[in-house]
């Protein structure tokens, strides 16, 4: 027997698992196993490395007959069904395992595991918490928590606050990471930046989105904090991102547009021009920007083409209504003349920073109903509309104590009252 056992270890080690299916069989059809249990676990471990998915349950499955808890059985049945993308059914057996092992940080993390890859993530949340109470530092779990609150942030409501407490423990622990937790760490260090951006908070955005371009470079992390830099007014720096964004994703046209914009206000007209020039597809304001731009440098024609063209984009645009008529004006003075009287370039407005916005009161049963609700109410927060009685009976809680929630469970409180 030992020597049938050290063979089918020698066939394991050599990725021979067929060789090794046939060493545990005979072990198993000849009794030779004081326990048979270890014979049907490894064959079925070498049955799915050849991918036979139904015959390697089906060797779990032998044993759990006999040992409904047996926990190897339990957690390879779980893997094997989990390719099988049967994710609900590998849970249901990691549960089994938590039963009687509730705190094992192996097995939760496990478990979030599967609940990520099924897309349940606030589920996998949830395990996240149990499993950081027992450890607090396991970089496994808090990677996979961070992946959840990713792919929340992206499908639901904003989950910035979230990301950010995440984003600052792997600032506080410098863990090392690998290329996969790189990326999932910069995606969610770009989102924080974001949800800062739109607060008071720009120069912290900024930060943070240098934070992901340094471990995990992207357009969209570029783009982003050249958005907060024009914000700010700081036009070299949000022009130096734009264009980084462009190196990283020569598609990501949007960038050409900002480019085009910055250098009107820098009165570098010929270099707006050519930024323009680049866009696919035009939007009223890009041809507005780019008919002020051939203005200032006295291309009449170039000028009242893109005026006339945003015009039948939007025969209501104002600017471009008031360029053409300025332009028409001046058609016959000098080019100096034409130069002075070109109209500005048109800037997207800076929007207002959302912890400094006021609320007034909105009945709950109008939020519900969409009745009463003003033109730019923050539908993300809802909430906020009610007053501080009414706050407190539909969510059944005080308002401290709903802030002080993850944001993911604000928002599940929200989807329970209709007010997501």
């Amino acid at each position: 027997m030992p020597n049938l056992i050290e063979q089918a270890n020698e066939c394991f080690s050599k990725g021979d698992f067929e060789g090794a299916i046939k060493c545990f069989d005979e072990l198993i059809e000849k009794k030779m196993l004081v326990d048979p249990s270890l014979g049907y676990i490894n064959k079925g471990v070498a049955l799915r490395q050849l991918k036979r998915y139904d015959e390697s349950l089906a060797c779990f499955e032998e044993v759990l007959k006999s040992k409904p808890d047996h926990l190897q059985a339990l957690q390879y049945k779980s893997q094997v069904l989990a390719d099988q993308q049967k994710f609900k059914d590998a849970i249901a057996c990691i549960d089994e395992i938590l039963k009687s092992q509730p705190g094992n940080v192996d097995f939760l993390r496990l478990k979030i595991n599967y609940l990520n890859v099924s897309k349940e993530h606030e589920e996998a949340l949830e395990a996240c918490e149990i499993a950081l109470k027992t450890d607090a530092d396991n970089l496994s779990v808090r990677i996979e928590q961070l992946l959840a609150q990713v792919n929340l942030n992206t499908t639901a409501a904003n989950l910035g606050s979230d990301l950010r407490v995440s984003c600052d423990w792997f600032k506080e622990k410098k863990p090392e990471l690998n290329a996969y937790q790189n990326r999932i760490l910069g995606s969610a260090l770009q989102q924080v930046g974001t949800y800062l951006n739109g607060t008071s908070e720009k120069e912290k955005a900024i930060a943070y989105y240098n934070k992901a371009i340094e471990i995990y470079p992207t357009a969209v992390a570029y783009f982003n904090r050249g958005v907060s830099y024009n914000q700010l007014k700081k036009r070299k720096k949000a022009l130096k991102s734009f264009e980084e964004a462009v190196k990283h994703d020569p598609e990501m046209h949007s960038c050409w547009s900002m480019i085009g914009m910055i250098y009107l206000m820098k009165k570098e007209y010929f270099k707006s021009m050519h930024a323009y020039e680049k866009l696919p597809t035009q939007t009223k304001a890009s041809l507005y920007n780019y008919g002020v731009a051939c203005f200032k440098v006295a291309r009449r024609i170039d000028a009242k083409e893109k005026f006339e063209a945003a015009l039948k984009i939007d025969p209501d645009f104002q600017h471009a209504k008031d360029a053409l008529a300025m332009l028409m004006k001046v058609w016959k003075e000098s080019d100096d003349k034409v130069k002075e009287h070109a109209p500005p370039g048109d800037e997207p407005p800076t929007p207002t920073p959302t912890d400094k916005r006021e609320y007034e009161v909105i009945k709950y049963e109008d939020i519900v109903a969409r009745k009463n609700i003003p033109k730019d109410w923050d539908f993300c927060n809802k909430e906020k509309y009610l007053t501080t009685e009414e706050f407190e009976k539909v969510f059944k809680m005080k308002k401290e104590e709903f802030y002080k929630l993850p944001k993911w469970k604000q928002n599940r409180a929200k989807k329970k009252v209709k007010m997501f």
